[in-house]
């Protein structure tokens, strides 16, 4: 993916390569067995075109909007976490999105489901959606991620 070399676990899926998107899904998830809502985790990982976040002050700014956005819709649960890999370091940020979104409806459906949206000075973007127990298995996978030499 661009200077990256992104792993995607055997049991992982992409559903999406196209030079500028790499898009990547659990074929073997382990849901709960209770009345909520669940998914798959389902990880994108982009190069961002506009390269903004490398200029001064870029990542402060897309984090702030970040911010506002999980604010603005109310999503609870909010969590900022800073991933390393290789020598470099990506910054996540994100919540119960699902749940938000669902909260509206008058069918509301419960869900456990997170989502993190993560950016790194060198403009990749890390886009995740899953269970919570999925998240330490994502922090590793993206620990994994190296600049090609």
């Amino acid at each position: 993916m661009g200077n990256y070399e992104v792993p995607v676990p055997e049991h992982w899926f992409i559903s999406d390569q196209n030079g500028e998107a790499l898009t990547r899904m659990n074929t073997a998830p382990n849901f709960p067995r209770d009345h909520k809502f669940h998914t798959t985790a389902v990880v994108t990982v982009s190069i961002s075109l506009q390269r903004v976040i490398g200029r001064s002050g870029g990542l402060a700014f897309w984090l702030s909007f970040q911010r506002q956005r999980l604010a603005r819709n109310e999503v609870e649960s909010v969590e900022e976490k800073m991933l390393n890999f290789g020598d470099e370091s990506i910054t996540c940020i994100g919540g119960r999105e699902m749940s938000a979104i669902l909260r509206g409806n008058p069918h509301h459906i419960e869900t456990d489901i997170v989502s993190r949206d993560c950016m790194s000075e060198g403009g990749l973007n890390i886009l995740f959606q899953g269970e919570p127990s999925d998240l330490q298995f994502f922090n590793n996978l993206v620990s994994q991620i190296h600049r090609k030499t």
